[in-house]
């Protein structure tokens, strides 16, 4: 398949979660959705410059996300199903991520030292202020790899070969002649 190809084919299924999306599709259709993502950025870029307007999102970076979200959605959950996962696998994302900020946000409150009042109940502020020992740095970097865990094995997933032959989502994407 090629970009062209997939840019239509995803366009085409924009609202279809169901079946099997092959390699090619779907990633020649997240190539695309960057290419075009620095095309708009620059042409935004270089319309403030000349307009003298200052930074922000504009209208057609707005319009755009909003027009590829859809597809991009549908042909990852259908990608999914090639490899015989379920696309509710795709919340991994979120999820992670979501995560990943909330403990980053509550392992920097504690390199700060700025705890909950329970743990100033039980210590001295003297003893919280600047803690910065190495019982943190690992809490960090064991959180870290719990929760990119998921990204990566979906990384993983998204990156394998079609499964052969039908599988309970539907035929191979490589073997269905259209």
């Amino acid at each position: 398949m090629t970009l062209t190809q997939s840019v239509k084919t995803c366009f085409q299924k924009y609202f279809t979660f169901s079946g099997r999306a092959s390699r090619s599709e779907y990633w020649w259709f997240w190539l695309f959705c960057i290419l075009a993502g620095f095309v708009i950025g620059a042409a935004e870029s270089f319309i403030r410059v000349a307009s003298g307007a200052r930074g922000g999102t504009s209208a057609l970076s707005a319009a755009f996300s909003l027009l590829v979200f859809s597809p991009a959605l549908a042909s990852g959950w259908r990608r999914l199903h090639d490899v015989n996962k379920s696309g509710w696998w795709l919340l991994a994302i979120p999820v992670s991520l979501f995560c990943l900020l909330a403990a980053g946000f509550v392992v920097n409150q504690m390199i700060m030292g700025t705890v909950s009042n329970i743990m100033m109940e039980t210590h001295p502020p003297s003893e919280l202020n600047g803690s910065r020992d190495g019982s943190t740095v690992i809490v960090s970097f064991v959180l870290a790899i719990i929760l990119l865990a998921p990204l990566l094995l979906l990384l993983y997933w998204l990156t394998r070969p079609s499964q052969p032959g039908p599988n309970k989502y539907g035929p191979n994407p490589h073997e269905v002649t259209p």
